[in-house]
């Protein structure tokens, strides 16, 4: 393995932009890419949003992009990457890499992959960062052999590829359960064949919709490292993979014990993304629900919980009664008087619970999948440190 700077081993180009108000220069064949245009997805880019004429490359003085070039976001934000599936030119916001005999262009793909921090750490600027072309040209990096390069590039692809595929699936089994409750349900249009009751008509007793403490209830300076947790947004919208960092006494949750978060609850987002919602699992411990968040404890013979959630996520009548009932000057959001009076329609409770078995099926299948998907992740992982650090 050879040590080498990133400018002794590939060619660095830069780019830039024609002027935005001469037609003569847009809207022909020649691709431009931007920085706006790349994700963490983005392997190889065969195409961009805007294209140029030959005149507006002439104009800019812009030097094409080879096929095989490794394109690196340079400013706002530094980072990205991906590869030029096929030639192209790009703005001021790259510093790209026509790579020499020395380096595979795929493993200098994965290496900057590896380098996000380390590359915004170089940037400089005021008003926004940006690393130079000869900041980059001064990179070092240890390089193995080509064939142990490639090696290396080939288990990273395999392991994104079912990274990837892992994904999908977890996509297709949501868009399955959508699917069975519009079956089962049918759209907007088709809930009159249903009666249609108050959401707090389908809860036992009053408080069952309940948000977390306000105020002196509960101040920032009670909150421990440990003992009961309290629930917040991210908990919700993580379906609870991200662990509580939040907690107070066994005392203090005695005294807040009407605002308790159980296994069978659904929990809600009441800011920011009103109507965020998922059941509170079993395998965790109970807590206390933070403002923020509300609580729904149903009268399980009257509605399925599992029922209930779908309608938050799939229905479009309950969005728009959401939509209208949120309020807020910085972000919408919803209290417990206005949830009560939302209007949901009531199936036969067997239909419901019908759509709660295949539901369950389903999330069983999301398990296995969400296993193995987290040890390709963790096995990608691994690798990405064992090869670049």
């Amino acid at each position: 393995m050879a040590r080498y700077r990133l400018g002794s081993i590939c060619q660095i180009i830069s780019g830039s932009t024609p002027k935005t108000g001469v037609q003569e220069y847009w809207n022909g064949d020649k691709k431009w890419i931007t920085p706006a245009e790349l994700s963490e997805s983005d392997y190889i880019i065969y195409d961009t949003e805007r294209k140029l004429t030959e005149a507006g490359v002439r104009s800019a003085g812009l030097t094409p992009l080879p096929k095989g070039t490794v394109i690196l976001s340079s400013r706002a934000p530094i980072g990205k990457v991906a590869i030029a599936g096929c030639e192209m030119y790009c703005n001021q916001g790259f510093k790209n890499f026509v790579c020499s005999n020395i380096i595979n262009n795929k493993y200098l793909y994965w290496y900057l992959r590896s380098k996000t921090d380390f590359l915004n750490s170089l940037g400089r600027g005021a008003t926004f960062k940006e690393i130079s072309k000869s900041t980059v040209a001064d990179i070092e990096l240890d390089i193995p052999e080509l064939s142990e390069q490639s090696k290396r590039v080939a288990h990273l692809e395999k392991l994104q590829s079912i990274i990837a595929s892992r994904r999908i699936q977890l996509a297709k089994l949501d868009e399955l359960v959508k699917c069975r409750f519009v079956e089962l349900f049918g759209i907007t249009n088709e809930y009159a064949r249903f009666p249609v009751l108050r959401l707090h008509e389908l809860c036992k007793n009053a408080d069952d919709i309940k948000c977390g403490p306000f105020g002196t209830q509960l101040n920032k300076e009670e909150y421990q490292t440990a003992g009961v947790p309290i629930w917040e947004i991210p908990q919700i919208n993580s379906n609870f993979a991200i662990p509580p960092v939040h907690f107070i006494s066994n005392e203090k949750a005695h005294l807040l014990r009407f605002y308790d978060a159980v296994s069978g609850d659904i929990i809600m987002s009441r800011k920011g993304k009103v109507g965020m919602c998922t059941i509170f699992p079993n395998n965790v411990a109970p807590g206390v629900i933070h403002s923020d968040v509300l609580r729904i404890r149903l009268n399980e013979e009257k509605a399925s919980n599992i029922f209930i959630c779908a309608l938050f996520r799939y229905s479009w009548d309950v969005e728009n009664q959401l939509a209208r009932i949120s309020m807020g000057a910085i972000m919408p959001g919803v209290n417990v008087t206005k949830l009560k009076q939302l209007q949901v329609i009531v199936p036969p409770l067997n239909l419901q619970q019908t759509f709660a078995v295949f539901v369950r099926r389903i999330d069983k299948l999301r398990i296995v999948i969400r296993q193995s998907l987290d040890e390709a992740q963790k096995l990608f992982d691994s690798l990405m440190q064992e090869y670049f650090d």
